[in-house]
């Protein structure tokens, strides 16, 4: 018996392990992936674009119409899965190649996205349209800059700032995988002291406000 009690602290763990793995796969991203990410996210374009009806060409999602940058259609359940871990939140492996699985960023927010250094958060508005915040969650980032708009804009400039895109009920994105990916993120900071430990219970139900949008409260009590 004791034998038996002893291997069940190993087996629980290595199934935290895995589920972790599974409802975290940004935490294994890396720096090739992401350039892999940028050479075919024009593959989405049409369908994406179509989707949410915004321009093909020359528009980000939270910076509105830019010139002069990279703007990819931007998986948020990475692509590199293949869709693997996406059952777990009610969804098929099919999903990762719909529409509502993509973001038009960006490609310097896509980074720092994909790497939990910043998140995206339910804006305080009312109404039918939704607008999303972007939350700066890595302090180390907020002197970097990136080209737009044939000048340069500071990561600071994005903190707290709301999305120049608003969906509507029948266009918007996967809502329990931004929700699932700012969670990891807060959680992140928290680890790694970018959050002070009394803002952790605020933005971390901020994050869980899409949640309760696109989940019933046992998946929301199951995943989070």
């Amino acid at each position: 018996m004791g034998a038996v009690q002893n291997d069940i602290g190993p087996i629980k763990q290595a199934m935290k392990s895995l589920l972790d793995l599974t409802l975290d796969p940004w935490e294994n991203i890396h720096s090739e992936v992401t350039e892999i990410v940028k050479n075919v996210s024009n593959d989405h374009l049409d369908n994406v674009s179509n989707y949410y009806g915004t321009p093909k060409h020359r528009y980000c999602m939270v910076l509105g119409k830019v010139t002069h940058c990279d703007v990819i259609c931007a998986h948020i359940w990475p692509r590199w899965t293949y869709g693997k871990g996406l059952d777990t939140v009610g969804l098929t492996r099919e999903n990762v190649n719909n529409p509502r699985n993509f973001l038009r960023l960006h490609y310097s927010i896509e980074k720092a996205f994909d790497k939990k250094r910043l998140c995206f958060v339910c804006d305080d508005s009312e109404g039918d349209e939704l607008q999303l915040t972007v939350i700066i969650l890595d302090p180390s980032i907020l002197c970097e800059s990136f080209k737009v708009n044939n000048t340069t804009m500071s990561f600071a400039d994005l903190h707290n700032r709301p999305f120049a895109h608003k969906f509507t009920p029948s266009q918007k994105p996967y809502l329990r995988l931004i929700s699932l990916h700012a969670v990891k993120s807060i959680e992140k900071g928290q680890l790694s002291n970018w959050i002070p430990a009394g803002d952790f219970p605020g933005q971390r139900d901020r994050a869980l406000r899409l949640a309760r949008q696109s989940l019933d409260p046992v998946q929301l009590d199951t995943l989070f």
